[in-house]
C-alpha cells in the first residue's frame, strides 16, 4: 500500500509542476499579444457599428467626427479595462460621436452583451490556448502521464525523492493538529 500512496503523491507533485508550467506559459503568451484588449476593442467597434454605421477607425479618419471628439484620435485600447465599456461611457461616447436619442434605445442590454462577449471570448481563447500550450509541452518534452507512473512506481528511490517531503510535511501537520486538540 505504502509504494502505491507514494507514486499517488509522486505523481501529483509531477503534475502540479507540470500544471504550473502550462499556467505559466499561457500566461506569458496572453501577456504578449493582449487578447483581452484585442476582444473589448473588436466589441466596442461593434457596438459603434451597429449604432452609427461607422467604427472607430472610419471615425477616426473623419474630419467632421474629430472636429466633434478630437479624443478619439488618442485612444489607447491597452489601458482601457472593461470598465470603459458600462452604458453611461458609451452612451457619452456616442453622443459626443453624434448619435441620436433613437440610436440610444436599449443601450444597457446592447453593451451587457457586448460585455458578455468580450469576456466569453477571452475565456475560450484562453482555455484553447491552454489546451495547446499543454500539447505543445507533452509533445515537445516527451511527457507521457503513464510512463511517468510506471517510472514512479516501479523506481523506490524516485518516488522517495517526489514522496518524501510531501509525507514529511504531512507528518508534521497532523502532529501539529493533534496538540491542538489536545
Amino acid at each position: 500500500m505504502l509504494p502505491l500512496l507514494e507514486t499517488v503523491i509522486g505523481f501529483v507533485a509531477i503534475m502540479l509542476v507540470l500544471s504550473f508550467l502550462v499556467k505559466s506559459l499561457t500566461s506569458l503568451i496572453k501577456n504578449q499579444f493582449d487578447f483581452y484588449t484585442r476582444n473589448l476593442k473588436h466589441e466596442v467597434n461593434r457596438l459603434v457599428r451597429g449604432t452609427l454605421d461607422k467604427t472607430f477607425d472610419q471615425l477616426r479618419r473623419d474630419p467632421v467626427a474629430r472636429q466633434r471628439a478630437p479624443w478619439i484620435a488618442d485612444i489607447n485600447w491597452e489601458r482601457l479595462g472593461d470598465a470603459f465599456l458600462t452604458a453611461a461611457n458609451m452612451k457619452w461616447v456616442l453622443k459626443e460621436l453624434g448619435a441620436s436619442d433613437d440610436d440610444l434605445k436599449d443601450l444597457e442590454g446592447r453593451v451587457q452583451v457586448h460585455l458578455a462577449n468580450v469576456k466569453y471570448a477571452f475565456e475560450m481563447r484562453m482555455k484553447n490556448l491552454s489546451l495547446v500550450v499543454g500539447l505543445a509541452l507533452c509533445l515537445v518534452l516527451n511527457i507521457n502521464a503513464f510512463s511517468i507512473w510506471r517510472t514512479l512506481y516501479s523506481d523506490q528511490q524516485l518516488r522517495s525523492t517526489f514522496a518524501g517531503p510531501y509525507a514529511d510535511a504531512a507528518a508534521k501537520l497532523t502532529a501539529v493538529g493533534e496538540k491542538q486538540g489536545d
